[in-house]
């Protein structure tokens, strides 16, 4: 009760009234009798969408209009409910529109009579917020349902969470345990059926801190099944929730793996087994071709009748075409195998261009058609790059010009591309080839016309190989032709330009002269089988004064080397009883001991990727390919020879003289005067650079940059079959290759020496045909 004087203080009343009329939630109260509204709060107005005396006319029903609310009131007007809290219902409003709430009830009594307070809220919001996660549950579970992947989802405790069908069906786990719902029990069963349940147990173990990474595992089953697993932490605001597990069954992937893995297995025996084949083959018809090579040189150089000569050289030149497919094939088969490589060194390209046109000349002028090399003076000419794959190339496309051109002439041009690539052309005026047809002739055993092989010969395996020769020098092959009137193949090629220097050298002498060789006959040790081969070499090496020993096998020539000594070995790589490889091997474990080395020197008739290195790996100095190259094998012979006396400290063989610094006759039996002469003069005037390379890569100690160097000048040296310098060049060569550089000084002065004796007597000998050629 306010105080009596105290008018400014509402009544108990009024509190009420005002309490419920600002209630944060609408408030109706209820004539239970009649189920009439007979009050209602501002909430109740607003959120109904009514005025206070429209609200305050109507019936509960008349709001309330779902089935179960009609059962309900029904209930209340015959006086048989209860007090009600958070129940769901659905309200009319005035506008017609419905929305959800939630209502609570109870009875109360004023002046003593019952009346029903009804309070209510809008959960339109809710309940959209409740739809959309059912939605995203919903889709979450059907997503998880749909794939194809099993699902695992375990609480921090370890317990399941969730696991979809796959899951069950890829562990197939018994309906049983499924219906029992034990999780415990249910991991057991999944851990038992892996091959390995430790590892198992301690891959599906999370730290539990939720900072673990996501993870990738196999796991292999005991029924010969394969699951890839995938765990995901799941981390909630921040908080580890547990982990996500993803299996699948892999089992088919794996099993198409290893059946790539077998097929690539195969696949690799079955190229060894070809390369073997190649090699096995490459032997036994090389062999025989070195017998008919060799005898057949050897007899050209004895008195012949015209008739015989002619027949001779008949079977010389068929000898040489079958040595060219053999070497084709070979060529084919490195590059199927990914083998095939270039090397890079600096080489004089004008030099290069003119000796292979000139061996192509012959060729040319036996069909009486022209030979031409035409070089645009802005061509670099001191390069670096494989001048020994560029002279395949040439040779193949100025070859097939010339196989396939019955008149006319075949031309070689030469010009830049752009600033690091040179443009070739090979044009003849043969037969020419079909538009239709001009694709096809870049492909592996393909002629444009089948009768073109029975006409011409050849494997069709050419310009597939200087297509890819091609490309390793990053350059691009193609053709223009028209039948009838000839066709052109162009080329590029990518070159680095090398520095000349021009710079005259201050010496002034001449001589012309021939003739080097080892200081002293030597006694040699051939390991050969074949008969006609031990013939052959024999008699090459009989004809330079030198005594020869002949084993049969490997082990006969362990034999031989016990009972007497030997200065060098001529070691065939195939034998019977014992090869050469095995043979060399024990020969090196037995020279361990005392220090010696016995030089020796490889003789094959194998040709494929990697006989080289296999040769020298097992303690050989040297390879030399058969059919036997005269010249190639007495080269090696004194580089090998030369090698060994520098390492060992033993006296280097004597300078040449004057008298004796290039063989004139035999330059020009690889060239003709006006060719050797225009040579000559470049080289003349860029000798002295390619000796400063070489000084410099050896004050260095750069033992690959005197490789390259010394490489580069021997191969311009043996232009002019200048033999005493090539022979100091190539022991540089080879000391650069090995590595060991030990008596290199020695050479090196030999070398300049040399050099200072060949330079007058070339100069001199290029002025006989061009008096002012040396001029600067």
């Amino acid at each position: 009760m306010k105080p009596a004087n105290d008018t400014s203080i509402p009544d108990r009343q009024d509190f009420a009234l005002g309490v419920f009329d600002h209630d944060r939630e609408a408030i109706l109260v209820i004539d239970p009798r009649t189920l009439r509204i007979v009050e209602a709060n501002q909430g109740a107005c607003l959120s109904l969408n009514y005025p206070y005396e429209a609200l305050t006319q109507l019936l509960i029903t008349d709001i309330e209009s779902s089935i179960q609310d009609i059962f309900f009131w029904d209930e209340v007007s015959i006086g048989s409910y209860t007090d009600i809290a958070g129940m769901e219902s659905l309200y009319r409003r005035g506008d017609d529109t419905f929305i959800p709430v939630e209502k609570s009830m109870r009875r109360f009594i004023v002046k003593d009579q019952e009346w029903l307070l009804l309070q209510f809220r809008n959960i339109a919001t809710r309940k959209a917020q409740e739809e959309k996660l059912e939605h995203s549950a919903s889709l979450i579970s059907a997503t998880l349902e749909a794939t194809a992947d099993g699902i695992l989802v375990l609480r921090p405790d370890g317990g399941i969470s969730h696991m979809n069908r796959n899951f069950s069906k890829i562990w197939q786990i018994p309906q049983e345990l499924l219906a029992d719902g034990n999780d415990r029990e249910i991991l057991a069963f999944i851990e038992n059926l892996t091959l390995d349940p430790e590892r198992y147990r301690l891959h599906m173990q999370d730290d539990g801190s939720g900072a673990a990474l996501a993870d990738f595992d196999t796991f292999e089953l005991k029924d010969g099944r394969f699951l890839e697993r995938y765990l995901v932490p799941l981390n909630i605001n921040g908080r580890s929730s547990g982990t996500v597990f993803s299996f699948r069954d892999i089992t088919q992937h794996r099993q198409a793996e290893d059946k790539l893995r077998r097929a690539k297995v195969e696949a690799e025996s079955a190229s060894r087994a070809k390369s073997d084949f190649l090699a096995v083959m490459s032997h036994e018809i090389r062999t025989p071709m070195n017998g008919i090579l060799g005898m057949t040189d050897l007899t050209l150089e004895t008195e012949l009748t015209h008739q015989q000569r002619d027949y001779l050289s008949m079977v010389k030149a068929s000898a040489d075409s079958l040595l060219i497919i053999i070497n084709d094939i070979l060529d084919f088969s490195k590059i199927e195998a990914g083998k095939m490589e270039l090397e890079t060194i600096p080489y004089d390209l004008g030099t290069t261009l003119q000796d292979t046109v000139h061996m192509l000349t012959f060729r040319a002028e036996q069909k009486g058609l022209d030979m031409l090399l035409s070089i645009h003076p802005d061509v670099p000419l001191h390069i670096s790059g494989d001048p020994g794959r560029l002279r395949q190339i040439i040779i193949n496309l100025a070859g097939n010009a010339i196989k396939f051109t019955e008149k006319g002439q075949i031309e070689l041009k030469v010009a830049l591309y752009s600033a690091d690539q040179l443009h070739f052309s090979v044009i003849d005026t043969g037969i020419g080839i079909p538009k239709d047809q001009q694709k096809s002739v870049f492909e592996a055993f393909t002629q444009a016309d089948g009768s073109i092989t029975r006409k011409f010969g050849g494997t069709g395996l050419g310009l597939s190989i200087v297509t890819h020769l091609v490309r390793l020098m990053g350059g691009k092959l193609w053709l223009e032709s028209e039948p009838g009137q000839g066709s052109t193949f162009y080329f590029t090629m990518h070159f680095t330009s090398l520095p000349l220097d021009h710079t005259k050298p201050s010496v002034s002498s001449s001589a012309f002269v021939t003739g080097s060789k080892l200081g002293r006959p030597l006694n040699i040790l051939l390991a050969e089988d074949n008969l006609i081969n031990q013939k052959l070499a024999v008699t090459l090496l009989q004809k330079k004064g030198h005594r020869v020993h002949i084993a049969n096998n490997g082990a006969e020539a362990l034999d031989a080397l016990h009972t007497e000594d030997f200065d060098l070995v001529l070691m065939d790589v195939q034998m019977p009883i014992l090869d050469g490889l095995e043979t060399t091997t024990r020969i090196r474990k037995g020279e361990a001991a005392g220090g010696k080395h016995l030089p020796i020197i490889a003789m094959t008739a194998n040709a494929m990727q990697g006989d080289r290195e296999r040769c020298l790996a097992a303690g050989m100095d040297d390879y030399i390919s058969k059919p036997l190259n005269p010249n190639t094998m007495f080269a090696t012979i004194e580089a090998v020879l030369n090698v060994q006396l520098a390492s060992s400290h033993a006296p280097p063989i004597p300078t040449s003289t004057t008298e004796s610094v290039f063989d004139y006759a035999a330059a020009l039996t690889t060239s003709d005067q006006t060719v050797l002469g225009i040579i000559g003069d470049m080289f003349y005037r860029g000798c002295p650079e390619y000796v400063t390379h070489i000084r410099t890569a050896l004050d260095a100690s750069d033992a690959e940059a005197l490789h390259l160097a010394a490489h580069s000048l021997k191969g311009l040296l043996a232009n002019f079959s200048a033999e005493p310098a090539r022979l100091q060049a190539s022991l540089l060569e080879k000391m650069g290759e090995s590595g060991n550089l030990n008596g290199a000084s020695t050479h090196m002065t030999l070398l300049e020496d040399e050099i200072a004796l060949f330079l007058p007597a070339l100069e001199s000998w290029v002025s006989q045909f061009s008096p002012h050629a040396t001029d600067d």
